[in-house]
């Protein structure tokens, strides 16, 4: 005679959608910015999917410095040069240690996050620096890059 016993898994915990890093914005214009520690972050002035608005400085979040695939670089050193990469060295020599994804005073382009509860900026891309700082400045502030 055989016998076999069943045994009901449980289901593991589930995350609610407030734990869950997810995007609560569209795509939208930052200005990259240094806090006083030297850890930059991330000026944002937009309307929030649920309606409100937000004009807050954010962290990025840990995967906005990875260095894999993005096409524009800089070096960690106090003069920063930056580098433009191919798809193929965006995919290879990536060091952290050396080369960094954001830089102070630079446009960037990327969603608002909301992960437990606490709000950060997700990079998508670096688009350009300010070269006309109180111009670019007052178009954020305004709202007029993100409408």
């Amino acid at each position: 005679m055989v016998s076999f016993t069943i045994k009901i898994a449980h289901k593991g915990h589930r995350k609610s959608s407030s734990e869950v890093n997810k995007p609560i914005s569209k795509k939208v214009y930052g200005l990259i910015k240094e806090d006083a520690n030297g850890i930059c972050c991330c000026l944002v002035k937009c309307k929030l999917k649920d309606g409100s608005t937000i004009n807050d400085v954010l962290p990025f979040t840990s995967d906005s410095y990875e260095l894999k695939g993005r096409l524009i670089v800089f070096t960690k050193e106090k003069r920063c040069n930056v580098y433009l990469r191919n798809e193929y060295t965006s995919k290879t020599g990536n060091n952290p240690d050396r080369y960094t994804t954001v830089r102070k005073n630079w446009l960037c382009l990327g969603w608002v996050m909301l992960d437990k509860g606490k709000r950060y900026f997700r990079l998508h891309e670096v688009v350009k620096p300010l070269t006309n700082y109180d111009n670019d400045m007052e178009l954020l502030s305004n709202g007029i890059i993100n409408k």
